[in-house]
């Protein structure tokens, strides 16, 4: 009985989840039916619906990024110099102590999307 509740809680945050980003994404002009479908396809692969959105072609990434920033009041850059970012290695060993320490799942993959290529 525990196990169910827990379970039915864990899906109604997922689709509390997909809700909200289904909101955000009205707000920014997506219509209804384009995020519905992409809403489907990411419930099955386990993505977001900015994600499917992107992959399918549906939206352009700096069209949407740019609309994300205009909403948030922020600058929008699609390139960032690389003489502005501060990679250390100190950083990464952060990173290797918290993954260490019982990240969720979907944490350790955005640590992994972080990484440079060649410490995959």
């Amino acid at each position: 009985m525990m196990v169910q509740y827990a379970t039915a809680r864990r899906l109604r945050a997922v689709n509390d989840s997909y809700q909200q980003e289904a909101e955000v994404l009205l707000q920014l002009g997506i219509g209804r039916p384009t995020i519905a479908r992409a809403m489907q396809v990411a419930r099955r692969n386990g993505a977001s619906i900015e994600q499917e959105l992107i992959a399918s072609g549906s939206i352009d990434a700096d069209s949407y990024y740019a609309s994300l920033a205009r909403g948030l009041r922020l600058p929008f850059l699609s390139a960032i110099d690389s003489s502005l970012v501060n990679d250390d290695k100190a950083l990464d060993s952060s990173f290797c102590r918290l993954a260490a320490s019982g990240w969720t799942t979907s944490a350790k993959a955005c640590w992994r999307s972080c990484r440079k290529p060649e410490t995959w």
